[in-house]
């Protein structure tokens, strides 16, 4: 049960550092920052030119091209994976020296990133901090709880993600 519990609490905070929107107790998440550099694919699916004009955006902003990294939603990236690159014995997306890349960088997948957005970064441009350790509640006994033997696990995670360079991160979207 405790590793269930992590896990869901683990991929809420991913959302929230991905996609938050900044309110509601949410941190304002990489998808949102007002200094990321972005793209516009033509389609759903970006091609392996409008990934590569991502690398260039980045690569213009001064970026070390070495510590980029892909992220996006799995079923974008089976998508690209199925996409072949002009010539057609490569595809987007291949497995490559132990890991999934595109463009020779890494390509990681959480349904956390929308469908559709891709970003692509420099993670060590990321800091997540954690005020402190989370907070285990349970409740067994309000609004009646302890009549039909219901109990709430609530879990206060107080963390927030900072950017030290806004153009560190591109994302690109239809």
């Amino acid at each position: 049960m405790l590793a269930e519990i992590g896990r869901a609490v683990g991929n809420l905070i991913e959302a929230g550092f991905i996609s938050g929107s900044g309110t509601n107790s949410e941190p304002l998440g990489l998808l949102n920052l007002p200094g990321k550099l972005t793209a516009t694919f033509a389609g759903a699916t970006p091609t392996f030119a409008e990934l590569a004009g991502m690398l260039e955006l980045l690569a213009v902003a001064n970026n070390d091209i070495s510590r980029l990294s892909f992220v996006m939603h799995p079923r974008t990236m089976k998508a690209l994976m199925l996409t072949a690159v002009a010539g057609g014995s490569v595809f987007c997306v291949e497995w490559q020296d132990g890991q999934w890349r595109c463009l020779g960088i890494p390509v990681h997948a959480t349904s956390n990133c929308p469908e559709g957005k891709i970003l692509l970064a420099d993670f060590s441009a990321v800091k997540l901090i954690y005020f402190g350790a989370a907070q285990i509640v349970i409740d067994g006994y309000s609004n009646g709880k302890s009549i039909s033997g219901a109990t709430e696990i609530n879990i206060l995670n107080f963390a927030d993600v900072v950017v030290t360079n806004e153009s560190s991160i591109a994302v690109g979207s239809a």
